[in-house]
């Protein structure tokens, strides 16, 4: 359960929803060119032109963030996934979409950097929480 200082608004409105994604991308594009480490709250908000407090209405710090992120490359993971064994019905099938799958994943990394700093902090997230 989340205090009272943790909990942090949802967006319900298409602007609201808007204004998170962007936040999001600019974090992910932020991250790709400086490193997770070098991540500040006043960059994320200026490259998403929002302002600092608008990103704390909807998360509480840049971890909340990364999080957001990761959960959103395991969300979108989990589907690729399920749709690609949902297709099989013979023996031959599965090795094939299982080629077809990690020669997938390998390229998302090699295309998206931010990926692996996701990966490690759902594992994280989900070991030690």
């Amino acid at each position: 359960m989340l205090s009272n200082k943790e909990e942090r608004r949802q967006p319900a409105q298409e602007r609201s929803k808007k204004r998170v994604d962007a936040i999001l991308q600019a974090a992910k594009s932020l991250i790709t060119e400086k490193g997770s480490a070098r991540l500040k709250i006043n960059d994320i908000a200026s490259r998403a032109e929002v302002t600092a407090a608008s990103i704390y209405q909807y998360f509480p710090n840049k971890n909340a963030i990364t999080l957001a992120l990761a959960r959103e490359t395991f969300d979108q993971t989990h589907e690729l996934l399920l749709q690609g064994v949902s297709s099989i019905s013979t023996e031959g099938e599965v090795f094939k979409t299982l080629q077809d799958l990690v020669e997938s994943f390998y390229q998302a990394y090699l295309n998206d950097h931010t990926l692996v700093l996701q990966h490690n902090l759902i594992h994280f997230h989900y070991n030690y929480f």
